[in-house]
């Protein structure tokens, strides 16, 4: 797809930033509820954290698709307490399959490379997919001219770590 060239030459950071900000257009747009507290923090703690193990760790339990397809006392859960999963279970319950795509992509842009080599098209997909549900739409893509400085040659391909805020 034409959009993701130009995230060629940028960071897995820079991809998550781009992903989240259409998600939060995307939420705008269609008047669904702003994201839990907390999880706005845990996904935006991705970008800035220095142990992207634990965020790992937690981040897999809280993906719509594991949510929505789990109960908490199945076994799957080890890190988040009932009372998250409940917030998040009402959350997720309210909203679009098309929003629930964009939350599990965004978070899969992290997930992916976590415990391998940096491979540029894993997060492409992702990503593109992000920007199809946008289209789709018929919302308006963010600018990505704030994320240029985020290139693959920082840090092997995820970037450097940054805060979030500053490109929001």
């Amino acid at each position: 797809m034409m959009e993701t060239i130009f995230f060629n030459n940028i960071s897995i950071n820079g991809r998550y930033i781009y992903g989240y900000k259409c998600l939060l257009e995307f939420l705008k747009n269609k008047d669904l509820p702003r994201l839990p507290v907390r999880l706005e923090k845990d996904i935006e703690e991705f970008v800035s954290s220095n142990t992207l193990e634990f965020w790992h760790e937690n981040i897999e339990e809280v993906l719509p698709t594991i949510i929505l397809n789990n109960t908490y006392d199945s076994g799957y859960y080890e890190i988040i307490e009932y009372n998250y999963y409940i917030e998040l279970l009402e959350y997720y319950t309210g909203l679009n399959n098309e929003c629930l795509t964009l939350i599990d992509n965004l978070l899969y842009i992290g997930i992916n490379n976590l415990y391998g080599q940096f491979k540029s098209e894993l997060t492409l997909n992702y990503l593109e997919d992000i920007i199809l549900i946008m289209k789709r739409n018929q919302i308006e893509l963010p600018q990505i001219n704030h994320i240029f400085s985020l290139t693959i040659d920082q840090k092997n391909g995820w970037g450097n770590r940054v805060k979030m805020k500053d490109f929001l």
